[in-house]
């Protein structure tokens, strides 16, 4: 049977050339889950890729007029999907069309995050206009739409033509895996009037099946991590505490690198004891190589370690033998290590941009407004001076913050109302 014979409720497009590409890891997983937990009728479309013949239902297709049967679509970015092809569908198929922001920019054309360019461009008709941040977007990208500052105009004049056309939008549909992604998106002016929900994406699992285990498996996974360490530095056999940052790439301004080294002078200039920052090791995860212009802004004498970019098992291992996972981000629809940290009982102190807003609360963590340095430090240093017994409820309450958001009554409710899924 030819492809375009088959029948499916669900089509998931990718453009992304390999399965870990940042985009297609998130849409792959909303294809598995679609279709193992919801038990949806959908195929997974790999445009400008090799099949993922490992996968079931997965197709490799070079030509849209290929698409096999199918009354919705979900997709992780529109240039996944050109704008001329979701017209013809939607005008000869009737076709559903969810758009989903998995890196939270898209109601900007893609320029840029807007809370970090401080620009509110997006929220208005004219757009993005006359910004020196957008002209020197790299320009050596074959995307059909491109990256430079011509592209970027074009691209929001066609998000407006097609999401603005009454003869489309009531077949449009816009889904945030965060809280402060479907605001942010209630903001844009090219995604204000379009039908949104908040459906949680599902990209990690509980350290433990049973809550009673947590604290008998984060008191193993801290002993084996400082074990670890104390072997290879004696200067860490007084280590006590344990503070965890992240990103792949530190020096990208969005992740607010240089946000934390102020909450870590803060912390040491104003709110440490000696006795505490000699018992106290700070963990930064991610590429190395991009630590290294960050080092000699430091503070001085405070013990940290660079683990380098770590596979699933060992992040868990850590985010598990944590005392406090700092999320800096500036503006993010997640990020995942919100969640990964969650999912290991670790308490999170977070600005106020991103997933936190749905996993984090006074019981499990703080949350502070973007940039506040001094309020951010005073809470690290809360935790860390804090009496075990508060400590453990503290973890306990980000478990079950974890299994709240991504827990089964919740996300499949969530999904399946966006997805009109049974």
């Amino acid at each position: 049977m030819d492809l375009k014979d088959k029948e499916y409720d669900i089509l998931v497009i990718t453009a992304d050339d390999h399965y870990e590409g940042l985009d297609a890891h998130g849409t792959v997983q909303v294809y598995k889950y679609l279709k193992n937990k919801l038990k949806a009728n959908c195929a997974l479309i790999c445009t400008r890729s090799k099949m993922l013949h490992y996968i079931e239902d997965s197709y490799a297709i070079r030509d849209f007029r290929d698409l096999p049967k199918h009354k919705k679509i979900f997709v992780s970015d529109y240039l996944d999907l050109p704008f001329d092809i979701a017209k013809s569908l939607i005008e000869e198929n009737d076709s559903k069309l969810y758009y989903c922001s998995m890196v939270h920019n898209a109601y900007t054309a893609g320029c840029s995050y807007p809370q970090e360019m401080d620009c509110d461009k997006y929220q208005r008709p004219e757009g993005c206009y006359n910004c020196k941040w957008v002209a020197t977007l790299n320009k050596k990208n074959n995307q059909p739409y491109g990256t430079g500052q011509e592209n970027v105009l074009l691209r929001w004049q066609m998000m407006k033509d097609f999401f603005g056309n009454e003869k489309y939008n009531k077949n449009i549909f816009y889904l945030g895996v965060s809280s402060f992604s479907i605001n942010q998106a209630k903001k844009s002016f090219l995604f204000k009037d379009m039908k949104s929900f908040l459906t949680p994406l599902v990209n990690t699992n509980p350290c433990v099946e049973n809550i009673d285990l947590l604290l008998k498996y984060r008191k193993q996974q801290n002993k084996t991590l400082l074990d670890n360490l104390q072997t290879q530095n004696g200067d860490f056999k007084k280590i006590d505490k344990i503070c965890v940052w992240s990103a792949k790439d530190p020096r990208m301004e969005r992740k607010g690198f240089e946000s934390y080294i102020d909450i870590l002078h803060m912390l040491k200039n104003k709110y440490m004891t000696d006795k505490q920052i000699g018992e106290t090791l700070f963990i930064c995860m991610g590429e190395v190589d991009g630590y290294k212009g960050y080092i000699p802004a430091l503070p001085k004498g405070i013990k940290v370690v660079f683990t380098g970019l770590l596979s699933e098992e060992q992040l868990n291992h850590v985010l598990s033998a944590a005392s406090v996972y700092c999320c800096t981000t500036l503006e993010d629809a997640g990020p995942r290590t919100v969640g990964e940290a969650a999912a290991n009982g670790c308490p999170t102190v977070s600005y106020d941009t991103c997933v936190a807003l749905d996993l984090v609360n006074d019981k499990s963590g703080k949350i502070l407004e973007c940039g506040d340095i001094d309020g951010y430090a005073k809470f690290v240093h809360e935790i860390i001076k804090m009496r075990k017994t508060r400590h453990d409820k503290m973890c306990i309450e980000a478990f079950k913050c974890y299994n709240d958001y991504y827990g089964d009554v919740n996300t499949i409710s969530k999904w399946k109302e966006a997805m009109e899924l049974q």
